[in-house]
């Protein structure tokens, strides 16, 4: 349920009121075939691609850790 139907609803009488989720955002990084990462630590060092278009967290675009390598599309990544 939206946040702002669940918020006109919370003073009625209205006993079927749940949340559901719906969708979950993911990010994906691109990186050499071979090496195992679970975490963005784990690339350190490392160059990276994601593809340009995308709204990626503001975590991944900032870190130091890793070279951002950026591609047109999902095919070029």
């Amino acid at each position: 349920m939206f946040s702002a139907t669940q918020a006109m609803l919370q003073d009625s009488d209205c006993s079927v009121c749940q949340t559901v989720v719906y969708a979950q955002k993911r990010d994906f990084i691109f990186y050499k075939l071979g090496k195992l990462a679970s975490e963005l630590v784990d690339l350190q060092g490392a160059k990276v691609g994601i593809t340009r278009g995308y709204p990626f967290s503001k975590h991944i675009l900032e870190s130091v850790e890793y070279m951002i390598l950026y591609a047109l599309s999902d095919q070029r990544t």
